[in-house]
């Protein structure tokens, strides 16, 4: 198969279109219901537009909020009163908005330093109650050790009895001491 007649099985018999190189199965073998696509719904230039506008939203807003006290330096003397209304209207919003987080803040540290206070309390108490209970298993573990001591000492002092009494025995009848005999 020579190079030329292999483009050729490759690439198909030339069409005149592209749609009538799509309707053809070498081109397009699997029916269109059994294909998955991704469809977007908004084409890139949209989305970008979209972008853009939100952007310049977020610096006008910044703008608004850090840089609107500027000084006016044209204009008429009612656009400079309106300016200027603006200006304090603006500057009255930023400090109840400071005085607002002063709050918050505030009201952040009592609760904190509130909770502070109740995990030192907690672990004060946590303390002490492992202190009492490792005192009390301790006086359990000496008053146990004590009775085994008494129990063993018990147990030797009759087993020492015991002997004691056998020795008598074997000295009066050394025979039949046990009294087994009959």
């Amino acid at each position: 198969m020579s190079r030329k007649s292999f483009s050729a099985a490759v690439k198909g018999p030339p069409y005149a279109s592209s749609r009538e190189r799509i309707r053809q199965k070498e081109w397009f073998p699997m029916p269109w219901d059994n294909t998955r696509r991704t469809i977007y719904t908004e084409t890139v230039d949209k989305t970008f537009a979209t972008l853009e506008a939100f952007s310049l939203r977020k610096k006008a807003a910044y703008t608004y909020k850090h840089q609107e006290y500027r000084p006016y330096y044209y204009g008429t003397p009612s656009e400079r009163a309106q300016y200027q209304f603006k200006l304090r209207s603006c500057l009255i919003d930023q400090i109840s908005e400071r005085e607002r987080n002063k709050e918050h803040f505030s009201s952040n540290t009592e609760e904190s330093e509130r909770m502070t206070k109740d995990s030192i309390a907690f672990s004060q108490r946590e303390k002490e109650r492992t202190t009492k209970q490792k005192q009390y298993f301790m006086t359990i573990r000496d008053s146990n050790k004590m009775l085994f001591e008494l129990k063993s000492k018990q147990e030797t002092e009759d087993r020492l009895a015991e002997q004691r009494k056998e020795r008598q025995l074997l000295q009066h009848s050394p025979i039949n001491w046990s009294k087994t005999l009959s």
